[in-house]
């Protein structure tokens, strides 16, 4: 049975991804296997639960790739101290694909081996700009524990956008309080907006490591 599973998965996977979902009939991916079409639904109960397994299949493999990779990474940067796979932002972004109990475990893992290694990818995982993937609730939690003058500063150098919905997760009267202080700052050095913001992750990735809150990807023990 575990072999006949194979052959239809990767039939399966074949016709989906040349025709797509409904490009594809259940008796399509029956001739390719060669059997009848009554069989297919033994194995599996309609199009939809095959096209579902095919993927979770599918992301299994990617997954495991992910990992192998992000594993000669660590050793390679570990032993040479210096390897080129796309520098540790391209990492970082590798990492935040990854379901959350992944990425902690690789990061842990690589953190055992190279400390500053850990962090320098960590530090790419999630950046002041990212705040505007939050949700205004857990966006406003964060922007509670962080000093008026520092958040001021922060936003002084972030894109227009957010730096409204930072603002707006805020008590009128505070967003008024932070929006004069950016007025009459003046020009501010970028490296002064880099540390600010650095402080501001810093918090919202020490809420994240308490529980208050979540950032990035979950897994799917999270509803």
């Amino acid at each position: 049975r575990a072999e006949k599973t194979e052959q239809i998965l990767d039939a399966a996977e074949y016709l989906f991804s040349k025709h797509g979902l409904y490009g594809v009939a259940l008796s399509d991916v029956a001739k390719r296997v060669g059997v009848h079409h009554t069989l297919l639904n033994y194995y599996f109960s309609d199009k939809k639960t095959l096209f579902d397994a095919v993927f979770a299949r599918r992301a299994a493999v990617t997954s495991e790739r992910r990992m192998k990779a992000l594993d000669d990474y660590a050793a390679a940067s570990s032993d040479s101290g210096s390897v080129n796979m796309g520098g540790h932002g391209e990492v970082a972004k590798i990492v935040n694909n990854l379901a959350r109990p992944q990425a902690e475990r690789l990061l842990k893992s690589i953190r055992k081996k190279d400390r500053r290694l850990a962090d320098a990818i960590e530090e790419g995982m999630f950046i002041f700009a990212d705040l505007a993937q939050l949700d205004a609730k857990t966006l406003g939690a964060v922007m509670r524990n962080v000093e008026a003058d520092r958040l001021a500063l922060a936003i002084k150098g972030a894109d227009a956008a957010l730096g409204e919905k930072i603002l707006g997760t805020l008590s009128a009267r505070a967003a008024q309080t932070i929006s004069d202080e950016i007025a009459e700052m003046g020009p501010v050095s970028r490296a002064d907006v880099e540390e600010a913001q650095k402080a501001v992750i810093a918090i919202a990735r020490a809420m994240a490591a308490s529980g208050e809150i979540m950032l990035g990807k979950q897994s799917d023990d999270y509803v």
